[in-house]
């Protein structure tokens, strides 16, 4: 009796109440995060989710605080568009347009109940992309919190786990330069790295709305930003270069990749029979 209580005991200390915020209208963005979400429910762990896209079906340990859906899911018209060579300027301007849209989802029913609650929780796991206005909550529940990036890290994200972001040698997401650039590529890189930074600091991280749910004694998202524990990035070194990481910069590159399944026997078969009925026909 005493071993079977001790084990109660160890289990339930093990396990943390873990709220994850991913408020972008995204699809592609959440199923990368939804591997790790679920995951983590499978080994015994609490998860709250917020987001567009719940379970279809219920999990044990997995809870969905659905967001209203978006009219436009990752919808880019192509032809309003500019041409490639001004198109990693002009794409931030999109990017904030999506970041206010993100941000006003706060004023939903389920994110004001969520910022009255008196929930307790041990974690949070949030994505790092266009705005950071959501960063409130880590404020309000006073825990620690993982930033996760469904693609490669953006310009404004790196410096908030000081991780190097040399524009000299570390192309800038926008710029779609090689990881060996020219001395004009460099340049640019540089003056794109500056722009986006300046882009993003004056529109898109959403200090002033994230004051007006959460409370004017909110620090500046970018101070926030900075307690950052642990950064989790969807890339990896044999396809985006290689590049210097501190340890709380973890690439995490096809964790949404599922274990390939075994092709069915009858599918096997049909593709046999078709192989000698293409040899018969051959002699």
């Amino acid at each position: 009796m005493r071993l079977l209580l001790l084990f109660a005991f160890l289990t339930s200390v093990s396990s943390l109440k873990i709220l994850g915020i991913f408020p972008y209208a995204g699809k592609s963005h959440f199923v990368v995060f939804e591997v790790l979400l679920r995951e983590l429910a499978k080994r015994g762990h609490q998860v709250t989710v917020v987001s567009e896209f719940p379970q279809k079906r219920s999990l044990q340990n997995y809870k969905d605080i659905a967001l209203e859906q978006s009219p436009n899911v990752e919808i880019i018209n192509i032809p309003d568009m500019p041409p490639p060579f001004l198109r990693k300027y002009a794409i931030l301007k999109y990017l904030a347009q999506a970041a206010w849209e993100t941000c006003d989802k706060l004023n939903q029913k389920s994110m004001q109940d969520l910022i009255k609650t008196t929930e307790k929780y041990d974690l949070l796991l949030i994505e790092y992309f266009n705005t950071d206005c959501f960063l409130g909550f880590a404020h309000k529940f006073k825990v620690p919190f993982i930033g996760l990036s469904s693609c490669y890290d953006m310009p404004w994200v790196g410096e908030r786990v000081a991780n190097p972001t040399n524009p000299a040698y570390i192309p800038n997401h926008f710029a779609n330069f090689d990881v060996h650039m020219n001395f004009w590529e460099r340049l640019e890189n540089t003056i794109l790295y500056l722009y986006t930074n300046i882009i993003y600091s004056t529109l898109m991280q959403g200090d002033e709305i994230a004051k007006k749910y959460f409370g004017d004694d909110l620090p500046p998202l970018h101070v926030l930003a900075r307690n950052t524990s642990l950064f989790l990035v969807n890339t990896l070194p044999a396809l985006n270069g290689a590049r210097p990481k501190v340890p709380s910069f973890v690439e995490v590159g096809g964790m949404n990749i599922n274990k390939p399944k075994q092709v069915s026997p009858t599918v096997y078969d049909m593709w046999e029979i078709k192989d000698v009925k293409l040899d018969a026909e051959d002699d």
